[in-house]
């Protein structure tokens, strides 16, 4: 699977950011969806690397024929999640309290996309 990484071209030592895509769940009849994860440094955040890591993310998804993207999302990132509304994914699912961060529980949003 690809790994993506964002770079300032006048300081190439510099990680803006990255993504890539995984296995979604570990059965044959998901073997045509993947999970994405993108993470971009608090820097660069609003500067569209975000959006250009994922746009090639799903670009390379589509080559590969795949059929669905998945992204779990902090159901409180509003940003990560406009981006992917932005780019074509839609909620399908909202999981409450499945996650942990900074001692808090965290609600989990599931975005998709249709290859």
């Amino acid at each position: 699977f690809p790994v993506i990484v964002a770079v300032d071209p006048r300081q190439p030592k510099e990680v803006l950011g990255y993504g890539s895509f995984g296995v979604f769940r570990d059965f044959p009849g998901y073997v045509k969806t993947v999970e994405h994860s993108v993470y971009v440094a608090p820097a660069a955040q609003r500067r569209g690397v975000g959006r250009a890591v994922l746009v090639e993310l799903v670009a390379r998804a589509k080559t590969k024929g795949l059929t669905a993207m998945v992204g779990g999302i902090d159901s409180a990132n509003d940003a990560s999640i406009a981006l992917h509304e932005q780019l074509g994914f839609e909620i399908q699912g909202n999981l409450r309290g499945v996650g942990r961060k900074f001692g808090k529980s965290l609600d989990l949003v599931f975005m998709v996309k249709a290859l």
